[in-house]
């Protein structure tokens, strides 16, 4: 699936550009689902994911986006002190249906576009899984 959403954290080097899966073709992409912008464990876990994004500096292959429900919730809280993008889904896009997302989904597309693994970090976030499924897919 493709599509392309505005980036709306002023934090991010690709701030108010149109992105998404094939803005970096033949690239490792994470993303990241929350319907609540808002809500402590949704932007922890963004928070750890822009945490551990900082580890991997020096890759150029992979990148993570955050993707935010088709609602009218304010993500000032999501992005404060995170720089990765974050994207909202519309009605036109309509990843979160496409995708079949639940909320707090962390999907896991290889260089080919397709998706390899999908887990759910709402019952923890485990670096040392997500580490290990982004080391496979940038061999």
């Amino acid at each position: 699936f493709s599509f392309f959403l505005q980036n709306l954290n002023p934090n991010s080097d690709t701030y108010h550009e149109c992105i998404g899966p094939d803005s970096y073709p033949n690239t490792v992409r994470l993303f990241y689902f929350s319907n609540n912008e808002n809500w402590g464990l949704c932007i922890s876990r963004f928070g750890s994911l822009d945490a551990l994004y900082k580890n991997y500096s020096n890759e150029e292959n992979l990148f993570i986006f955050g993707v935010g429900a088709n609602n009218n919730k304010s993500i000032s809280s999501m992005v404060e002190n995170n720089t990765l993008p974050w994207l909202k889904d519309n009605d036109y896009a309509d990843i979160w249906d496409k995708w079949l997302i639940n909320n707090r989904d962390l999907l896991f597309v290889n260089k080919s576009g397709t998706i390899e693994h999908k887990i759910n970090l709402t019952e923890n976030f485990d670096e040392s899984i997500i580490n290990t499924y982004i080391t496979s897919l940038l061999e």
